[in-house]
């Protein structure tokens, strides 16, 4: 059995679906991730022939800073869209205290490239990244009580960077 490189496998599977679907965004993961031990591809490339693919970067404030930033600046000077796929304002563990002053730094970050962020994780785990107390109602509606202090953060950030304004929440 030959063994495939990662990156040629990654490569396949952006050439597969963009064939079948050409006007989609791809988003990668893995070496070709902003974290990876690569940008792109050995020579820090992006994928060739390709302009419809972003470039994933997670990150965890309590655990990742400046470094991961300076490396999304690195990327994005190469001219390589970046999108947050997940992020959280804890530890890389989902767990560990909430890092408010480097989470806004990274919010700050994202704003000033105008990069989209999703935050992990929507869910009611007993883990710091999660932003639903548990037992909180899986099909939305929550009121400030069914969100933990990592909810209570986002929701604001959210209604914020998005200029909504709530009464009686």
């Amino acid at each position: 059995m030959k063994t495939v490189g990662w990156m040629m496998v990654v490569i396949l599977m952006v050439s597969s679906l963009l064939s079948a679907q050409p006007q989609s965004c791809v988003a990668t993961h893995g070496t070709l991730s902003v974290q990876g031990t690569q940008l792109a591809d050995s020579h820090g490339d992006p994928i060739d022939d390709v302009s419809n693919v972003m470039y994933t970067l997670h990150f965890y404030a309590a655990t990742h800073k400046q470094s991961l930033r300076d490396r999304g600046d690195y990327a994005l000077a190469k001219g390589l869209p970046i999108f947050v796929s997940e992020y959280g304002g804890c530890e890389a563990s989902g767990n560990g205290p909430l890092n408010m002053e480097e989470w806004d730094a990274w919010i700050q970050w994202m704003e000033g490239h105008k990069i989209s962020w999703c935050k992990w994780s929507i869910a009611d785990k007993n883990k710091t990244c999660s932003v639903l107390v548990p037992g909180a109602n899986s099909t939305g509606g929550w009121q400030t009580e069914d969100l933990k202090e990592s909810g209570i953060h986002s929701r604001e950030l959210l209604r914020e960077l998005n200029g909504t304004v709530r009464i009686n929440q």
